[in-house]
């Protein structure tokens, strides 16, 4: 295959060192020692031509009318342009022009002359990474097209929408990711959390389907779901459950309230009254005969969508080592995170421990989401093992730790506190929790070892501050 290239610069030298040697390539450039150094480089160019590509003299000597295909990379429109008009009338079959100003588009489209936009796609990368690099976009026919994917689970306005709905907005849902699978919905088809949808669009998708998904807007505790089920028992402080709860709900986009009780414990008329104002609330009663809490919790949120599950302090067991982690365990039952209330809030300063894991990432995520909506500020905790216990590292792995959270606190657009330790997990943590009103967990584990603590199980427990785990 015959190709001519009117300008060598470093689109032109990034493509000459990609082609095999079914290409034959000729280069046309003004400056012959650009000419030498690429023929001298690259096996594929056989011929080279010194002058200006705009010269119908210059490609006339380098033989446009025996091409089957033009690229013109010069840095000049007006020079692209001219060629462009040359090669047509040579019977060109494929011409291509770089279109260096933007503004000079147009005219390239109205002679109907292939184009590509280097500083177009350019910036529109930029831009996408500045807003958020989680959504991945791909230009199709040199920009004028784009393919979106975007994760359900960060924008979940859309859940329990159909197909066929997101399709009315600037894009269409043409495939989904579900469970690794790839699948190409029915317009009727219901989108779910865990999904990956692939939009397509024309260019500038990104700005309107952000838009319809309110991708900058914080969604903890929609993610889970839009209620929040506050539980009291016997030993509770009412007013103050009550008080932590309303703190959450008045704040965040919560859209109703269930408040579990045993019957003895239901007198909620006056506190009823109040909350009532401002949200649907609805009294469970236990009954007489109620069941474990656990089982308790688990049927009521099969029953409706909580967003927020927040329950009293669970009391330090006897032996600590032997204790079934019973809090972390009730979290991971249930479909939403579980907060553990110690009525410190407002919650001004909020700390998340941080390994880089994907539970740590995704209770740091929820901990800025929520910090947004009461204005609240993020510390971030990481802790590394004395170096006589993990040996010596080459890498600082708190650097790169820290890495992975200023690249959230970018996608999130966050000012996060940094707080580097060395010892004790439990014990760092713990102590850098005096200075926080609110401490979120990212659990990957409900079990433990035999004779081994909970790390979790032992930050609820001991935590001065209220806890909020994330387990899903």
């Amino acid at each position: 295959m015959k190709l001519l290239i009117c300008g060598v610069g470093k689109v032109a030298s990034h493509l000459l060192a990609r082609l095999n040697e079914d290409w034959r390539v000729t280069l046309v450039d003004t400056s012959g020692e650009k000419l030498e150094d690429a023929m001298r480089k690259f096996p594929v160019v056989e011929r080279v031509v010194t002058g200006d590509a705009s010269s119908p003299v210059t490609l006339d000597n380098a033989g446009i009318a025996r091409f089957e295909y033009v690229l013109l990379l010069t840095g000049n429109d007006k020079v692209n342009l001219a060629a462009a008009g040359h090669a047509e009338k040579g019977g060109v079959a494929y011409t291509m022009a770089l279109v260096n100003e933007q503004e000079n588009l147009r005219e390239f489209e109205r002679r109907g002359i292939r184009t590509l936009s280097g500083s177009a796609l350019l910036a529109e990368n930029i831009f996408h990474q500045l807003q958020d690099p989680r959504i991945e976009m791909t230009p199709l026919s040199m920009g004028q097209a784009e393919i979106m994917e975007i994760d359900v689970s960060h924008h979940v306005l859309i859940v329990g929408t159909t197909v066929g709905e997101v399709s009315r907005g600037p894009g269409k849902v043409v495939a989904i990711f579900r469970q690794n699978e790839l699948v190409f919905p029915d317009p009727r088809a219901v989108i779910e959390i865990t999904d990956r949808l692939v939009i397509l669009g024309r260019s500038g998708l990104f700005k309107p389907v952000c838009d319809l998904m309110e991708c900058s807007r914080p969604h903890f505790p929609l993610a889970y779901g839009q209620g929040l089920l506050l539980v009291l028992t016997a030993g509770s402080e009412r007013p103050k459950m009550i008080e932590e709860a309303m703190h959450i709900a008045r704040n965040t986009r919560v859209d109703h309230m269930t408040i579990s009780c045993s019957g003895q414990d239901c007198g909620l008329e006056a506190e009823l009254h109040e909350l009532r104002k401002n949200f649907r609330v609805r009294v469970e009663e236990a009954g007489d005969e109620a069941p474990e809490i656990s089982e308790r919790l688990e049927e009521l949120t099969e029953k409706q969508s909580y967003g927020l599950v927040v329950i009293d302090p669970v009391g330090p067991p006897l032996i600590k080592f032997l204790a079934r982690p019973s809090t972390v365990s009730l979290a991971h039952a249930l479909p939403c995170p579980l907060l553990v209330a110690r009525n410190t809030n407002p919650y001004r300063r909020i700390l998340v421990p941080f390994k880089a894991t994907p539970k740590s990432r995704l209770a740091l995520e929820v901990a800025i989401d929520l910090a947004k909506q009461i204005d609240g500020r993020i510390g971030v905790i990481a802790v590394q093992e004395p170096e006589f216990i993990r040996g010596p590292r080459e890498i600082d792995w708190l650097d790169t730790v820290f890495k992975q959270v200023r690249g959230i606190a970018h996608t999130k657009k966050m000012d996060i506190e940094e707080i580097g330790a060395t010892g004790n997990p439990v014990s760092e943590i713990l102590k850098a929790s005096r200075d926080f009103d609110l401490l979120v967990v990212g659990s990957t584990t409900r079990d433990k070892t035999l004779l081994s603590p909970h790390v979790g199980e032992l930050l609820v427990r001991e935590a001065p501050c209220s806890v909020l785990i994330v387990a899903k």
